[in-house]
């Protein structure tokens, strides 16, 4: 336990001491470059530390890793994340070595398959998460972009005037349409970019009404209106059902979590316990209840899923 404890710490130690480096560089820069404009002289190149982090940001996997981020909401940049990724696969090595022992292979196998779904699901929650918080904010968008239209605004001044006074994360999804709208990309393609950066079927809905409302023609304020009625009264819908389907969702999170909170209690209480599970008819075993807990785990999601 105390090994773990340690490991956690030097970790998120290194973690502080790399972001601090990073910050103290950062600061260095903005001095030196101060100066440089100030006299006129050309500022040197960053320090190794910032070239490499820029090299992986600037890579094809960092291209793809930062959409990725920034769907999901967070704030990092992909060189960060990696060097999350890489702390959280030592940590969940370094705890299979202290508390289960299976064997360096099955440690090193365990680990990344651990690191990896974790990382699997923290984008999907993050992303719904964010569909949702941009769901809850749909009907101030509609009203807002309806009374911009009212005042005289084209739809791309509609869509800057959003991306000013909007709240995150709604605000951070219009920019992104401006700055698009700035370069030259056609309105259709723009939504269909929204589209896919955000899942839901209201954005869809609200995405097709403004593109077949502004290639018909017609009273897009009024119909902005109308959507913004429709949304909330969906919205109070969704919520009665939220909190009526509220036992079954935890049940559904719990689910998983008992077979694995007995299993490391029971390894540490009784010496050797775990070792038949990791013999072929124990691998076979395992496959058969992860196979069972997922069922289980689809069937309670699907009874709770309604949707409107």
């Amino acid at each position: 336990m105390l090994g773990v404890i340690f490991a956690v710490l030097a970790v998120l130690t290194g973690f502080w001491g790399i972001g601090m480096y990073r910050w103290h560089g950062r600061r260095r820069q903005q001095l030196l470059a101060s100066i440089h404009s100030l006299l006129a002289v050309r500022s040197p190149a960053g320090s190794w530390l910032d070239r490499l982090t820029q090299r992986i940001d600037q890579s094809s996997w960092g291209r793809r890793t930062a959409s990725k981020l920034s769907a999901s909401g967070l704030r990092i940049t992909p060189a960060e994340y990696g060097v999350l990724l890489l702390a959280a696969f030592v940590v969940a090595f370094w705890g299979l070595r202290s508390w289960f022992h299976p064997g360096f292979a099955y440690e090193l196998g365990l680990a990344a398959g651990l690191v990896a779904t974790g990382r699997t699901q923290i984008f999907r929650r993050l992303q719904k998460r964010t569909g949702q918080l941009l769901q809850q904010q749909l009907p101030e968008i509609c009203r807002l972009l309806g009374n911009s239209l009212r005042a005289g605004f084209t739809l791309s001044q509609g869509i800057e005037f959003l991306s000013r006074e909007l709240p995150n994360p709604a605000k951070q999804e219009f920019q992104t349409m401006h700055k698009e709208l700035l370069l030259g990309v056609e309105l259709e393609n723009v939504l269909r970019s929204l589209q896919q950066r955000i899942r839901t079927r209201d954005i869809e809905l609200f995405a097709a009404s403004l593109l077949i409302q502004h290639k018909t023609g017609g009273n897009l304020a009024g119909l902005l209106d109308d959507m913004a009625r429709t949304l909330e009264e969906r919205l109070l819908l969704l919520r009665s059902f939220h909190a009526m389907t509220a036992e079954g969702r935890y049940v559904a999170a719990i689910l998983p979590v008992l077979p694995a909170v007995s299993l490391v209690m029971l390894s540490r209480m009784v010496d050797h316990f775990l070792d038949p599970l990791f013999t072929i008819p124990g691998f076979l075993l395992l496959g058969g209840f992860g196979v069972v807990q997922m069922v289980a785990y689809g069937l309670i999601r699907n009874i709770i899923r309604i949707r409107v």
